[in-house]
């Protein structure tokens, strides 16, 4: 279990809570807006006119990622934050259970987007709405939202990551097969659909289309390499794969003690622990860098320091702790133990090099066919 809060998403704000989960938009969403207030103003509609359809469609993607969460919620499955980007939405959650827990998650959010829009389709009459149009009117707004939703919905079904339709199809695979051999039937599936989707959208002439068969040509290819990665993760324990020989700071150290050590040794972050060991923070090279140009190499390292860490116990599972992280950790994890303080940490790196050391002995008890033996 994690015993500290899991970060935020970097370089996301929040712009409120639901369920007591927070909704984050990552920054970029400020340049689709701009770009949508564009469009509309060069086909002849108000630059605000694309603002406000912009923010009606990502309330419709927050909705759908609500609908996931909701799910998630009665699997006992907790959700971290809701996450906008102009692609879509992400959904950070703990581990999920695999199978039919998966499934219904994964069909939630589509569903949500369903429903919406079958609720819209007896508004259209009432609000006298007789065709699509770029303006403010209640019955242009409605047919707007019906046919975001409807896209949003049959977009998430298409059979491939990162969409739910290729989490639908990995949770269906593995009610009748073993977790890691339906992953790898999806991931295929995903990347044959996006390169069939690729070529039509090259023979049509529409960028639009071969940029989506490219995001899901990745998408499919980067969920395939992190279930394997959670795959060769699977029994493993947090002390198997931490480091143990790492440097220390102390709260009261000094920015020029830590930019030293910084280059001196090999680490990039650095626990700060307090006369105890116990863990008070840790600090990144980034901060570093930062705290130096706004306080001086003499101000103290709790001046730059981040002060609520992930902190593990040394036999936390370590494929669910990745899992809760979505892949791989975007800051140093402390292992700390009962009366002894940090004894470990974990980064990105150190996590990478343990699976490949992984996959290495994996690949030397392998079993070798000996070579045939030709006749006399």
């Amino acid at each position: 279990m994690i015993d500290s809060r899991t970060p935020a998403t970097p370089w996301a704000f929040q712009v409120g809570v639901i369920l007591g989960i927070p909704i984050r938009v990552h920054w970029t969403f400020v340049l689709l807006v701009v770009w949508m207030g564009g469009i509309t103003a060069n086909q002849g509609a108000s630059f605000l006119v694309g603002v406000i359809l912009t923010l009606l469609l990502f309330a419709c993607l927050a909705c759908h990622e609500v609908g996931h969460a909701v799910v998630a919620r009665r699997f006992g499955v907790q959700t971290l934050e809701i996450v906008l980007y102009p692609v879509g939405g992400i959904s950070r959650t703990a581990a999920i259970p695999p199978g039919w827990p998966e499934l219904a998650i994964a069909v939630a959010g589509p569903i949500v987007n369903l429903l919406l829009a079958l609720l819209l389709i007896p508004l259209l009459p009432l609000l006298g709405a007789t065709s699509p149009s770029l303006d403010l009117e209640p019955g242009a707004i409605a047919y707007f939202l019906l046919f975001a939703n409807l896209g949003l919905f049959f977009l998430n079904l298409i059979p491939a990551f990162p969409m739910d339709g290729g989490r639908i199809l990995r949770a269906a695979l593995s009610l009748g097969m073993p977790a890691d051999r339906a992953a790898r039937a999806t991931g295929m599936v995903g990347q044959g659909f996006a390169l069939m989707l690729g070529i039509l959208g090259i023979a049509a002439a529409q960028f639009l289309i071969v940029l989506i068969a490219l995001l899901v040509y990745f998408g499919a290819s980067q969920e395939a390499s992190l279930h394997r990665r959670q795959g060769a993760l699977q029994g493993r324990r947090v002390r198997e794969a931490m480091m143990t020989r790492f440097e220390r700071l102390a709260p009261q150290q000094s920015i020029r003690r830590a930019l030293q050590l910084l280059l001196n040794t090999p680490q990039n972050d650095f626990p700060v622990v307090d006369a105890w060991g116990r863990a008070a923070g840790v600090v990144t090279r980034s901060a570093l860098l930062a705290g130096l140009g706004r306080l001086g190499p003499d101000a103290a390292v709790l001046e730059v320091m981040h002060r609520s860490p992930i902190t593990v116990s040394p036999e936390a599972d370590l494929a669910e702790l990745m899992a809760g992280l979505q892949g791989a950790p975007a800051g140093p994890i402390l292992v700390a133990e009962e009366g002894k303080g940090v004894v470990g940490m974990l980064t990105a790196e150190s996590v990478s090099q343990f699976v490949a050391v992984l996959g290495q002995l994996q690949e030397v008890a392998r079993p070798r066919t000996p070579p045939a033996q030709g006749g006399s």
